[in-house]
């Protein structure tokens, strides 16, 4: 389990990381969860 309280690094975290399960804040500081979700979308090509 990894916790990371930036969402800024949540796009690089999972790239290291490669969890089975994200659970994401949709009301983060800096960027909001929905952000995120399209981020990681983009990185994996739309495969999740």
């Amino acid at each position: 389990m990894k916790s990371i309280s930036d969402s800024r690094l949540a796009v690089t975290t999972y790239d290291e990381y490669r969890p089975d399960l994200v659970l994401l804040d949709l009301n983060m500081p800096h960027v909001t969860g929905f952000e995120v979700i399209d981020q990681l979308k983009k990185a994996q090509n739309g495969n999740h």
